[in-house]
Order: structure tokens, then C-alpha cells, then sequence
């Protein structure tokens, strides 16, 4: 069991550094659904901050 949570742990680190940081939140969040909604909202005020 301690290998399997090693594996998870590392599968979401990865997916949550690039969500994160990545602008583009709404391209992974379309994907699963539920944060694409949540994704939606936080890009509006990261494209202002790039401009």
C-alpha cells in the first residue's frame, strides 16, 4: 500500500504544479469536468495580470 500512495501522491503533485502555475487551468479543467467550472473564473484575472 505504501508504493501505491507513493505513485498517487506523485500523480497529483504533477497535476497540481501544473495547474497551478499554467494559465491555461480551463484546457486540463475542461477535461475533467467539475474544476473546469472553478478553472473558469481564475484565468479572467490571470490573462489581465500577463497583458
Amino acid at each position: 500500500m505504501g508504493r501505491s500512495q507513493r505513485g498517487g501522491s506523485r500523480t497529483q503533485s504533477a497535476l497540481a504544479s501544473p495547474k497551478a502555475p499554467v494559465t491555461p487551468a480551463s484546457v486540463p479543467g475542461s477535461i475533467i469536468g467539475t474544476p473546469g467550472e472553478r478553472a473558469t473564473p481564475p484565468p479572467r484575472t490571470v490573462i489581465p495580470g500577463e497583458a
